[in-house]
Formats: structure tokens, sequence, C-alpha cells
């Protein structure tokens, strides 16, 4: 094994049992082995998914951003100086 920790790799795609795929292998010696080739789906699919979080949380970020901005222009016309913008 070069790179991967193979059971941490093994306990991540149990959770998905679809990738899984017999891509590692206990070896006669108990030493586990991954097909690093067989890894490139999961580790797309992956990306994929986190790319769809990451966009959904800017999103969210700019809306409440936006809402801040609004509530500080809403305090600043009741002058009250306290709870204006710094």
């Amino acid at each position: 094994m070069n790179g991967f920790y193979c059971p941490e790799i093994d306990q991540a795609l149990d959770k998905h049992s679809d990738l899984h795929l017999g891509m590692i292998k206990q070896g006669s010696d108990q030493m586990l082995t991954v097909r690093h080739t067989d890894l490139m789906a999961p580790m797309i699919k992956a990306m994929q998914e986190m790319k769809t979080e990451n966009d959904l949380l800017k999103s969210k970020v700019s809306e409440l951003e936006k809402q801040i901005n609004n509530l500080f222009t809403e305090v600043s016309k009741l002058h009250l100086p306290e709870l204006a913008k710094p």
C-alpha cells in the first residue's frame, strides 16, 4: 500500500456498498491492498457531492450576508448608534 490507509477506505466504502466492488482485498499475510484505479469513480462522485454542498453553503452565506446588511440598514434608520454597523 502506498499513500492510502486501507481500513479507513474500507470503512468509507462500506457506507456506500454500491461503490465497494471488492477494490480492497486481504492477502494471506492479512495485509490489505487497494486497487487504486478503482478509487477514481468514488472519489469523483465524492468531489461532485462536495461541490454541490459547497455551492449550497455559499448561497446560504450570501443570503445571510444580505439579511445582516439589511438589518444594519434598518438599525441605522432607528438612530441607535450602539447597534449600528461597526
